[in-house]
């Protein structure tokens, strides 16, 4: 199947659902037990989501606190109990929640649905999130509808507990930097060539494994023009010029990007997905869990998040320092030659240009200026690098030139 009917597939896919959805919105959000918004979450079905983690919670009231929409529909919520509330070993029901659900525009809903992103957030809470050895929050509810469309996961609010929250545009001092990075080595390690991925994790997204293959590759190559288009005053002309190779040669990378040995990683570990609880970094929106090399979410972060000039003056030390913690956290130092995980990090670069392109060319999955500031960093980096150098090569070892 060609990319484009697999684009046309999928899309049509979540189309009928949002369709049946719509049409049945009442009766099937009470036959999956998923609101159809965050608006539909009240008492009665917070009692009844709450149940598994702390038995014999009724909750009395809610209250919304606040939120926000973007790739999902986010928002805290204050809750009350009644006095018939049970106590028991699970402690104290929360006060406050910060809940994801489906999104409330129909434009970003299907692009989720298309990517599925809400199914993989709910397989990590469910399946993953209790072997992470760093920071992440608890969920107290992940649910996933048929079609992947609609979800709702309730999780603990982090800023109950004075966590901070980091942007795209907060700058971040090296200490932070080296929190993170370490904090991704530790992660990475639990996870290296792990068997779970022939057993209860088999449905992690691989390079074998990837039902949106299709999807992505249409969404990546319509993007990189209009991406150009509006941010051409920000790239290096190496990056006008050359980007679109990126696209052509889509395969060549995937092939390059998977070999091993590989871990799970985050997937879509920028800035605005971290958050710091005192001297530890911790990471939210578990929404692209994939099975790759580690060094994929360690050269977003440096790439994506990081100004340039912080990059260029420390990137050869942060990588040193993810190798170094690795090795302590027990994977074998025949996988960490400090040439090839420098080699995948120019070749990752790559793979954030595709990141960062399809947000800047897709309207409200980000403010303008996350968008803008991502594409110029990114721009610097692939010019820095000689990432494209680094795909020449790679063509002229496959043949594919």
């Amino acid at each position: 199947m060609s990319d484009l009917s697999d684009f046309v597939l999928r899309t049509g896919e979540q189309l009928a659902w949002m369709a049946h959805d719509r049409a049945l919105a009442g009766y099937v959000a009470r036959r999956d037990g998923i609101p159809g918004s965050v608006d539909d979450i009240d008492a009665a079905w917070l009692s009844e989501a709450l149940q598994a983690s702390f038995p014999g919670a009724v909750v009395g009231s809610v209250r919304r606190v606040g939120g926000h929409s973007g790739t999902t529909t986010r928002a805290r919520i204050e809750l009350s109990y009644s006095e018939k509330s049970e106590g028991g070993d699970a402690g104290e029901p929360p006060r406050r929640l910060f809940v994801k659900t489906t999104p409330a525009s129909l434009g970003t809903r299907l692009f989720t649905g298309v990517l599925q992103l809400g199914l993989g957030e709910v397989g990590f809470y469910r399946d993953i999130r209790d072997s992470v050895p760093t920071p992440t929050p608890r969920a107290y509810c992940a649910r996933v509808a048929p079609g992947g469309g609609r979800f709702v996961i309730l999780l603990e609010d982090l800023a109950e507990r004075g966590c901070r929250f980091t942007t795209i545009d907060d700058p971040l001092s090296l200490d932070e930097v080296r929190a993170v990075v370490r904090n991704l080595a530790r992660f990475h390690a639990a996870f290296w060539e792990s068997p779970r991925f022939a057993g209860d994790l088999a449905w992690v997204k691989s390079r074998r494994n990837n039902p949106h293959r299709g999807v992505e590759r249409m969404i990546s190559a319509r993007a990189n023009d209009p991406a150009i288009a509006r941010h051409r005053d920000l790239l290096p002309e190496v990056v006008c010029k050359n980007a679109h190779r990126i696209s052509e040669q889509r395969e060549l990378l995937e092939d390059y990007w998977s070999e091993g040995p590989l871990t799970l990683i985050h997937g879509d570990s920028h800035v605005g997905n971290m958050y710091f609880d005192g001297e530890e970094a911790g990471l939210l929106d578990w929404q692209m869990p994939q099975r790759s090399q580690g060094i994929r979410d360690v050269g977003y972060f440096l790439v994506n998040s990081l100004d340039t000039e912080l990059r260029r003056a420390h990137q050869d030390e942060l990588i040193e320092l993810y190798l170094s913690v690795l090795e302590r956290s027990g994977v074998p130092r025949s996988h960490l030659d400090r040439q090839e995980m420098w080699r995948r990090y120019r070749g990752h670069a790559l793979y954030v240009w595709i990141a960062s392109s399809v947000t800047a060319a897709t309207p409200g999955l980000q403010p303008e200026a996350v968008a803008r500031r991502a594409m110029q960093r990114t721009g610097d980096a692939l010019e820095d690098l000689a990432s494209f150098e680094l795909l020449d090569e790679l063509s002229a070892r496959s043949g594919r030139r």
